[in-house]
């Protein structure tokens, strides 16, 4: 039998609601496993108030006393967690869990001991409806023939390994691409990666995310992630060569066209 922890981070610029709902959904989980959370700095004293009130969870809160960035956040977890825990199963602080979330990734981790491993997600905006679903892919050549280009694993529904992630080098710094980065470094090793055809998660797909990928600013941390993993040996040229050139085709006209792009390579939800 595996050991399990749920991991988050939290910052001050998370919004109170939307971590008070993700509080509500780790508290409802149908399996309950020990779950912790990093705070990235000082925080503000809404957020603060917000721990108080949900100290019946019993979650173990990590505290820095500066900010430092999501990837230092998560490898200073890691390293904290390494010894007591085979598989961490990952969260974003303003998402929503549905309620057998933990139960059904331990469940598959148990029967197939995947090195990582997530799920689809709904898409919700501000207001907490459902607009767009984020489907991945699920077979094995699937996920293969979309990493160069795409990531293939949602991280807000994601789990994996300690072992296998360390041995990858664990989190290294790679602004907004954190997670992606940690997982072809994953898929380069030849770990175990599938995914669940099941909906775990609901995402907060707002414009004030959409506008962080968006931009020269952004564009530059592409192109990084991208010539690192060339530098690396991570894809061949040729596929990473493709991937810039359509991450760089969607931006340069408009944010409104971008935007389009983003929901084009998503599926509608019916209920919108």
């Amino acid at each position: 039998m595996f050991k399990f922890a749920a991991l988050g981070a939290l910052y001050h610029k998370d919004k109170p609601e939307y971590f008070e709902q993700c509080l509500i959904s780790l508290s409802n989980q149908t399996k309950k496993i020990p779950i912790y959370i990093v705070i990235d700095g000082p925080i503000g004293l809404e957020l603060e108030a917000l721990i108080k009130k949900y100290s019946c969870l019993e979650i173990i809160y990590y505290r820095l006393q500066t900010n430092l960035g999501l990837s230092r956040v998560l490898s200073y977890a890691i390293e904290k967690l390494n010894y007591k825990f085979d598989y961490i199963i990952r969260f974003d602080s303003d998402d929503i869990n549905h309620l057998n979330r933990f139960e059904v990734l331990i469940n598959y981790i148990e029967e197939n001991k995947p090195d990582l491993v997530s799920s689809h997600m709904n898409e919700i905006n501000e207001s907490g409806e459902l607009f767009s679903k984020k489907l991945i892919p699920i077979s094995q050549e699937q996920i293969k023939r979309t990493f160069p280009y795409r990531n293939p694993i949602n991280h807000p529904a994601s789990a994996f390994s300690i072992k296998a992630a360390m041995k990858a080098g664990g989190y290294k710094e790679m602004p907004f691409f954190e997670d992606y980065y940690l997982w072809v470094r994953m898929y380069k090793n030849g770990y175990k990666i599938m995914n669940i055809d099941s909906f775990l998660v609901d995402f907060r797909a707002v414009d004030s995310m959409l506008k962080r990928r968006y931009g020269f600013s952004y564009l530059k941390h592409e192109a990084y992630f991208i010539w690192t993993r060339n530098l690396e040996g991570i894809f061949n040229p040729l596929e990473n060569f493709i991937s810039f050139l359509v991450r760089f085709f969607s931006k340069i006209f408009g944010f409104k066209f971008y935007k389009m792009i983003y929901f084009s390579l998503r599926q509608k939800s019916k209920s919108s």
